[in-house]
């Protein structure tokens, strides 16, 4: 009998933990090594006339470092940006441009479950925390690319990974 009920308590209390990692949410605080993919898929029209590509797409990789001051929940990024557009139908895809991107002071939010850089929401995710601080964290979103003409739908998913440095 004895061993059925520590067996219970130690599963509830196991279960109280549990519920109460996932419900807290880490502080972002500090650098992180950033890693940024976008991939915006090209949108064709297959008729009436064979194939078009209506909207060529975009790959996008952005590397280096974001830097999170909780005191002011302010977020800045510098690092490498390489553009360059998809291989579509009736296309070659395109030469790769690389350029330095910077993002000074922009505001930053987060929950359990979100986080918001600027005005973009994504949904994350966080890995291990050290003193309240997210060690690392991944973030997925989807967009709809900036073209002419635009996609009627999403047509682009971001994935971030961070890892405090």
């Amino acid at each position: 009998m004895k061993i059925k009920t520590l067996l219970l308590a130690g599963a509830a209390f196991a279960a109280t933990t549990t519920a109460q990692a996932i419900v807290a949410t880490p502080t972002l605080s500090g650098p992180y090594l950033f890693s940024i993919t976008t991939f915006c898929q090209a949108v064709v029209n297959p008729w009436p006339n064979g194939t078009t590509t209506l909207i060529q797409g975009d790959y996008v990789v952005d590397t280096g470092i974001g830097k999170f001051d909780a005191s002011t929940n302010t977020f800045s990024f510098s690092g490498t940006n390489i553009v360059g557009s998809v291989i579509a139908p009736n296309t070659n895809g395109g030469q790769l441009k690389t350029t330095k991107s910077k993002i000074t002071d922009q505001p930053y939010s987060n929950t359990a479950t979100t986080i918001t850089l600027g005005t973009e929401q994504s949904q994350v995710v966080y890995g291990s925390v050290k003193a309240g601080i997210a060690q690392q964290f991944d973030t997925f979103s989807t967009s709809t690319q900036n073209s002419t003409p635009a996609p009627t739908a999403p047509n682009c998913i971001s994935h971030v990974t961070a890892s405090h440095i």
